[in-house]
């Protein structure tokens, strides 16, 4: 089975993706907060990160800028999941490295798990 980690500051979100990917056959870990992540990606080595951006104690660009330069975290792909619809942000996060970058309005909670099942079916 497949793990997922989603890092989302949003409950009602959080809810909504975890039971979309839990009936689509993926184990899935949460994190409310960027410094929760990361000890959460140590600890649980999920095969993808879902990040959103903009949240509490640690922001998605601060914990993506760590995680690309650990070690033992780096190899771990990143998608971004967010509402910040910046053409900038986009290709920085994809330049440095997020293997997607999905608008939260722009994708329904069933096509985001279709794209990260498409990821990880390339990454094997």
């Amino acid at each position: 089975m497949r793990k997922i980690l989603l890092i989302e500051d949003d409950l009602i979100l959080v809810q909504m993706y975890e039971i979309k990917f839990r009936h689509a056959g993926f184990e899935v870990e949460t994190a409310f907060d960027g410094a929760a992540g990361l000890e959460k990606m140590r600890n649980y080595k999920p095969d993808l990160v879902l990040l959103d951006i903009v949240m509490p104690k640690l922001n998605g660009k601060v914990f993506f800028e760590k995680v690309r330069v650990d070690q033992e975290l780096q190899q771990i792909p990143v998608a971004i999941l967010t509402n910040i619809d910046n053409p900038a942000d986009r290709i920085e996060f994809l330049k440095k490295g997020a293997v997607d970058y999905f608008i939260k309005s722009e994708l329904t909670p069933a096509q985001v798990v279709e794209r990260v099942r498409d990821l990880l079916e390339i990454r094997k």
